[in-house]
């Protein structure tokens, strides 16, 4: 079973009604340990045995994603990369030509499930709705260009940034702030860097 709310986005539609939608709570992210953990309670694989499928599935991903290759495991899904250019200049260009010069980098790894695992988890989710009120989602009264400024202002003024301190300084949510700090992080002009992973990681200066 899994637990939703309603959000309202504050914006109409062109109809003048406003769009709801239902967004899962995730209570907690199930870690390499708790999964390998789990994989062997099923009886299905022994501890090292886990481990190395884990470790060999990584590897896998990496050499033949890296060749140019879709990686499609069974029972789980299809693994591609999304490509765009390293010069945010070429960002919006009506026409490249071969003659351009434009170095091109993996911008991210694309998932397409499998969709047996998909129907499967249609049939066997049960979803019910939480006892919170319906939640009103403001956009930020902020620019991007503003909110990157008002990130790095913090970090001069507090030497690092969480998670939790961009959403409410800049009055975004969880996904949109961790989006936008990727996105930051991933610019060597942006003057921000990510430190740590997980729970702990934080935003400096760089």
């Amino acid at each position: 079973m899994v637990n939703y709310i309603l959000q309202e986005l504050s914006a109409s539609m062109g109809n003048g009604e406003k769009r709801v939608y239902p967004k899962l709570q995730i209570y907690s992210q199930l870690g390499e340990e708790e999964t390998i953990r789990e994989m062997i309670n099923s009886g299905c694989v022994a501890k090292g045995q886990a481990r190395a499928v884990f470790d060999a599935l990584g590897d896998t991903l990496l050499r033949f994603l890296s060749e140019g290759h879709s990686v499609r495991v069974g029972g789980i899904g299809t693994f591609s990369l999304s490509l765009e250019f390293a010069d945010k200049k070429a960002v919006g260009t009506s026409v490249v030509t071969h003659s351009d010069v434009c170095r091109v980098c993996v911008k991210d790894l694309n998932f397409k499930p499998d969709p047996e695992l998909l129907r499967q988890l249609k049939e066997q989710t049960v979803c019910c709705k939480t006892d919170q009120a319906l939640h009103c989602v403001e956009p930020s009264p902020y620019t991007f260009e503003e909110r990157a400024r008002r990130a790095c202002d913090f970090i001069s003024r507090h030497g690092a940034l969480h998670l939790n301190d961009y959403v409410r300084v800049n009055g975004v949510c969880r996904t949109k702030a961790s989006a936008e700090l990727k996105k930051l992080s991933g610019n060597p002009d942006s003057g921000i860097v990510a430190h740590g992973s997980g729970s702990h990681r934080t935003w400096v200066a760089g």
